[in-house]
């Protein structure tokens, strides 16, 4: 009791390798300023002696030779990698990473080569990775704090002629020593495609499948499992015994869609009322078209399943509504008729009028 301890992060090049507590038999004023660099610089000192520390190399100089584990580690991925190496200011942080190595699969989002790009510091290749949560400020925290960064799409951009162009990747970034691996996977024309009809069938509430005749094998999306309330490891319901899950009133229009697909081989299309296991009831719209071989057999039948629920009770509200509508301007019609019976019964009809030549009739009417 009455002692005094200060605990310092130990750092070298900006990474965290340990911490130093020092302690003080007796209580202390407020640390002065130069106490306190002395306790930095003492820090410091002792983090050097830690395991994992990696000697002083040059500013940007790549990580060993060819043959290094961390060049290998990038050589043998797929994806587009770079290895980085921390830049230090006069005190020994790290304001900026110069990209040491970059693998064969590398591609520039500005469309240089591997050799222009290799030796420059990050922020100068991509100085837009500057902003607030962008590349270098995650190539920052994972440096610092030694914890991999991933990321399935991330925003990358780069200035391109005062322009700039923007993609979508997938990043990874990972501390190896004092250097770190950035591998990115920039999405193709492909993927992003997949991506935006996976988007689109989830809004739509449309699931794709694709059966086998000659095989059997039934391939079904992700979409369709869900509509149908089955889990992805269940087996997909073969056209064939649709009916089976369906409402009984429902059978003979989906013979009826079977029978022009697997017969006629035609494109066909149906509505019917969906029973799923778990008791919900969907009202589902299926379309399907027949897939031939060069010599007109048939080999598969692709289609769609689209749950319209939602449009079938709209429309039932909407029938439901003019209905109601169609009613109650009958019932009008019906009041409007009783009034004038009534009038006519109360007050006949006047006769037509007679001609008098030269008469004039004045009439007052007083109230009984």
């Amino acid at each position: 009791t009455g002692g005094a301890r200060a605990v310092l992060p130990a750092r070298v090049a900006g990474r965290v390798l340990g911490v130093l507590e020092v302690c003080w038999p007796y209580a202390q004023p407020p640390l002065s300023a130069v106490v306190e660099r002395q306790l930095d610089a003492l820090a410091e000192l002792c983090a050097h002696t830690l395991p994992g520390s990696v000697p002083e190399t040059g500013e940007g100089a790549v990580p060993g030779n060819a043959e290094s584990p961390l060049v290998d580690l990038a050589d043998g991925l797929l994806d587009p990698a770079l290895v980085l190496r921390p830049v230090l200011d006069d005190r020994g942080h790290v304001t900026d990473f110069r990209i040491a190595y970059t693998n064969e699969h590398f591609t520039d989002l500005a469309g240089r080569s591997r050799a222009a790009v290799t030796g420059m510091r990050l922020l100068e290749a991509y100085p837009l990775a500057a902003r607030n949560g962008g590349l270098h400020e995650h190539v920052l925290r994972v440096h610092a704090t030694g914890e991999p960064f991933r990321a399935e799409r991330m925003t990358l951009t780069a200035l391109v002629d005062q322009v700039t162009i923007t993609a979508v990747a997938a990043v990874g970034i990972g501390r190896y020593g004092d250097s770190v691996l950035l591998s990115m996977r920039t999405e193709d024309e492909a993927t992003r495609l997949a991506t935006l009809l996976q988007h689109a069938q989830r809004l739509g509430r449309i699931g794709g499948f694709e059966e086998n005749t000659v095989t059997g094998e039934i391939i079904w999306n992700s979409q369709l499992y869900a509509l149908h309330g089955l889990p992805p490891t269940a087996s997909p319901v073969p056209l064939a015994r649709l009916h089976h899950h369906a409402h009984p009133d429902d059978s003979v229009a989906i013979n009826r869609f079977v029978r022009t697909l697997l017969h006629h081989h035609r494109p066909a299309s149906t509505a019917f009322r969906l029973q799923r296991a778990d008791g919900v009831v969907r009202h589902i719209r299926v379309v399907a078209e027949p897939v031939m071989d060069p010599a007109d057999r048939l080999l598969a039948v692709r289609g769609a399943y689209q749950d319209v629920s939602s449009q079938h009770w709209t429309e039932v509200a909407l029938a439901a509504t003019r209905d109601r509508l169609a009613d109650t301007e009958q019932r009008a019609a019906e009041r409007n008729r009783l009034a004038l019976q009534l009038q006519q019964a109360i007050m006949p009809p006047a006769p037509a009028p007679v001609h008098a030549s030269g008469l004039h009739v004045a009439v007052r009417y007083r109230p009984a």
